[in-house]
């Protein structure tokens, strides 16, 4: 491109050079310009020669070498000048030649710079003319035309290099990498959410203005301090959260991603800002944890507007179930024969409003728990579960209503099917799980997943599952029924998201139970999730912390001793079964990690 604009230069100079000597040619007689600048028939002739090159011949010889090409035009333009200057020798043209310069390279500083220069020329012409200046040699109209001319063309000339450069320029820019163009400092400061790098000594090394307004401590204030002076974190009741306990000290620990959905932090000031942290593990080569990456915001605005919410929503489903209530007992009565006579045809009518009011009070209990799974006000008193007791004892209690659909319903655990082991007489290895949750409402969660797959289970069986995944006990729920595509499977845990096709639309539903089973599992910092084929059944697993037996017998005798004398006759199986857990462990001292999770059993 380059070879071109100095092609296209050049010849725009060689041609103005060309019309002058015809000019000269035709008119100078009578113009009384015989012999003027220099501007020869032999000027003519090589200008001539050089305009035809750079219109044909530079535009077929660039297509195999532009160098060459460029060469030649230039060669050319050089000889045409070099005439002129030979011609011009000794005859007083030096002010010529040089304005003739200077107007031309003005046109690289735009049309103002140009225009002020042609003007500056002309009137020094005028000057001239007038006898005020002596400009000596043949100053005359013909130079005057010229330098106009060559003007133009300069203007001309460098407007065009100056689109095209500005296009490069763009393009240049467009063709380097973001992270090239883009100072990673420049990135840091632009995030509009509080980022924090803290590494593996616990010392900040970077702190973002975002950072900063939230804390209320500057970066050069917090760069290399130990993160617990400057990040301290509070729960709802003011209560000052062990740093060990954290976010940032468990990724750190664990190498592994930890979320805070709402925790509270203390800033420089003493105000508390309730933020969702979320800090992420950085791993050098080898995988080694070297430092955590911090993100955090604000959400006090958010939160409050949530609980907005949903304390209307609490006060609006507490106050609609109570009329729900008298209308669904009226019903209930009116459908009593003891009560009142009703034809066959009343009865079918007062059965469905039964049957929709019973659904509308569903819905305003569902509303009810939802509102307050997310103000925190569930209820919640954990205590020592037993997983694989807690799972046969609530199989047993189901049983019927699988049976009543037509369904079989299993108890596998760890890959063994109790019941057929138990019916045979066989003995089993039967693994021991514990768990620190509330058995209510884990009772809760599972019944809803259960009461799920029934509904959407024609024919074939479901299968309640347990089982252990490192340090966390696993639940299933398994379905034969039609399945979850896997569009809506991402979406199933939102509130009021129902997966919406043929076979499931005449099927009732509030969309609110996995929300609500969701929040409860994240209660006990586990997890719930759905695995389906389309076609092919579903499976909702749980995941939660599992305790030693050790953990769970010092927590077993916590709860004895803060409970009343009546409520520790309730427990003492399970505390004696904790004891002989650890009995039978000692006996066994070279036991495998996996052993000591499996204690024989009937």
């Amino acid at each position: 491109m380059w070879y071109d604009r100095l092609n296209r230069s050049t010849a725009a100079l060689s041609v103005v050079i060309l019309i002058a000597v015809v000019v000269l040619q035709l008119f100078g007689e009578s113009l009384g310009l015989e012999q003027s600048l220099g501007l020869s028939l032999a000027v003519g002739a090589i200008a001539l020669v050089h305009a035809v090159f750079a219109v044909v011949g530079f535009m077929r010889l660039s297509q195999r070498s532009a160098q060459l090409a460029a060469l030649i035009s230039f060669v050319l333009f050089a000889l045409m000048s070099g005439w002129l200057v030979i011609s011009n020798l000794g005859s007083g043209l030096e002010y010529f030649a040089l304005w003739t310069l200077v107007i031309f390279l003005s046109g690289l500083f735009g049309w103002l710079v140009l225009g002020i220069t042609t003007v500056a020329f002309v009137g020094l012409f005028i000057l001239s003319k007038l006898g005020v200046i002596g400009l000596g040699g043949e100053i005359n109209e013909l130079t005057l035309v010229i330098n106009l001319a060559v003007g133009f063309v300069s203007g001309l000339l460098w407007w065009q290099v100056g689109k095209d450069l500005n296009s490069i320029s763009k393009k240049a820019a467009a063709a380097i990498p973001l992270s090239a163009r883009i100072n990673t400092d420049v990135l840091i400061d632009s995030i509009v959410d509080g980022l924090m790098v803290v590494d593996d000594n616990d010392l900040i090394q970077t702190y973002n203005p975002a950072a900063q307004e939230l804390s209320g401590w500057t970066a050069k204030e917090a760069k290399n301090l130990d993160y617990r002076s400057v990040f301290k974190l509070v729960d709802a009741k003011g209560a000052e959260i062990d740093p060990d306990d954290g976010p940032i000290a468990r990724c750190l620990a664990m190498g592994q991603a930890v979320d805070e959905n709402s925790t509270w932090l203390v800033n420089k000031d003493g105000k508390k800002i309730e933020l969702e942290i979320s800090a992420s593990p950085v791993k050098d080569s080898k995988q080694q944890t070297i430092a955590a990456m911090v993100v955090f915001r604000d959400v006090s605005k958010k939160r409050s507007e949530e609980r907005q919410r949903a304390e209307f929503i609490s006060t609006a489903s507490h106050e609609m179930r109570t009329p729900v209530a008298a209308i669904e007992g009226y019903l209930a009565l009116a459908m009593n024969d003891k009560v009142s006579k009703i034809d066959s045809k009343a009865r079918s009518y007062l059965e469905k409003a039964h049957s929709s009011t019973q659904h509308l009070g569903k819905l305003f209990q569902d509303l009810l728990t939802a509102a307050k799974s997310e103000d925190g006000r569930l209820t919640n008193n954990p205590r020592v579960v037993e997983v694989g007791k807690f799972l046969a004892e609530l199989v047993e209690n189901v049983r019927f209503t699988a049976e009543k659909k037509g369904l079989q319903l299993d108890y596998q655990t760890a890959g063994l099917d109790i019941t057929t082991a138990s019916d045979s007489g066989e003995k089993s290895i039967q693994p021991i799980y514990y768990i620190h949750v509330d058995p209510d409402r884990l009772r809760e969660v599972i019944i809803n997943l259960f009461d799920n797959a029934i509904k959407y289970t024609e024919e074939g069986k479901i299968t309640i599952g347990l089982n252990s995944e490192k340090d966390n006990v696993l639940i299933s729920v398994a379905d034969t029924g039609p399945g979850i595509g896997k569009d809506d499977i991402p979406h199933l845990f939102q509130k009021f998201y129902r997966v919406d096709n043929t076979a499931t639309r005449q099927i009732g539903g509030t969309g609110l139970g996995l929300f609500i089973s969701k929040k409860i599992i994240e209660l006990y910092n586990g997890r719930i999730w759905a695995e389906s084929v389309l076609g092919e059944g579903a499976t909702f697993k749980l995941s939660l912390p599992q305790i030693s037996a050790q953990k769970a017998q010092d927590l077993l005798k916590e709860e004895a001793a803060n409970e009343s004398p009546l409520s520790q006759a309730v427990n003492p199986n399970l505390l004696a079964q904790t004891q002989n857990d650890q009995e039978t462990l000692k006996q066994k001292p070279d036991a495998s990690a996996e052993e000591s999770k499996q204690l024989v059993g009937q």
